[in-house]
C-alpha cells in the first residue's frame, strides 16, 4: 500500500529531482503526508515567500532519498490490488483531484494509462462520469452522488489506522470534505 500511496502522491504533485521523487507545495498537510511516505533523509527548502495583501505563503521544496515512482505505478495499474488502486487514488485526489459536496474528481496526466484505471475502477464497482481533457492535457474523471460515497468509503478503508488518526489531526479541506462524503447516507 505504501508504494501505491507514495505513487497517486508523485503522479499528481511530484516530479523527478536527479531520479528521486520531489515536490513543490505551500500546504502544510502536504509537507508532513510526503515526509511520513517517504521517510528518511529528505532535503527540504524553501523556494520562495510569497507576500500578497492578504496573506504570506511559503513555497516549500521537498526532494526525498527515495527514487522516483512518477509513471511506474500507472504503466502497471492492472498489476495492482484493489487496495493498492484505492490508496494510489486516495493519495491522487490528495494532490490535484478534488472533494466538492458529493462529488470527487480524480486528475490525472493526461499521457497516463487513466483508461485502464476507469476500466478498472469500473469492474470494482465505481461508476465514473464522463471523463474529460482540460486545456492543460490533465484527465478530470469524476464520480458523484452515491459513486463518490461509495469510491470515499473504500479509499478510507484501505488506509493504515494510525493514518487515518494523523489525516484527522491535521484537518485539512479536502481530508475534511472526503470523510464527510464517506459518511453520507447512500440514495438509489
Amino acid at each position: 500500500i505504501l508504494r501505491a500511496l507514495k505513487g497517486g502522491f508523485e503522479e499528481t504533485d511530484g516530479y523527478y529531482d536527479n531520479g528521486y521523487a520531489a515536490m513543490n507545495t505551500t500546504q502544510l498537510w502536504q509537507i508532513i503526508i510526503w515526509a511520513l511516505l517517504y521517510f528518511g533523509r529528505m532535503y527540504v527548502g524553501i523556494d520562495a515567500i510569497n507576500v500578497n495583501k492578504g496573506s504570506i505563503t511559503v513555497e516549500w521544496f521537498l526532494r526525498s532519498s527515495h527514487k522516483s515512482l512518477k509513471g511506474k505505478i500507472l504503466g502497471n495499474v492492472e498489476e495492482l490490488s484493489m487496495e493498492e488502486l484505492l490508496a494510489f487514488i486516495f493519495t491522487a485526489v490528495l494532490g490535484d483531484g478534488s472533494v466538492v459536496r458529493a462529488n470527487i474528481n480524480i486528475m490525472l496526466p493526461g499521457e497516463c494509462r487513466w483508461e485502464t484505471l476507469l476500466e478498472k475502477l469500473k469492474n470494482m464497482g465505481f461508476k465514473s462520469g464522463k471523463p474529460y481533457l482540460d486545456s492543460s492535457n490533465v484527465v478530470g474523471i469524476p464520480f458523484y452522488s452515491s459513486n463518490a460515497i461509495g469510491l470515499a468509503r473504500a479509499m478510507i478503508s484501505v488506509l493504515p489506522p494510525i493514518l487515518r488518526d494523523i489525516l484527522d489531526a491535521l484537518a485539512f479541506e479536502k481530508w475534511v470534505n472526503l470523510r464527510r462524503i464517506a459518511e453520507m447516507e447512500m440514495k438509489f
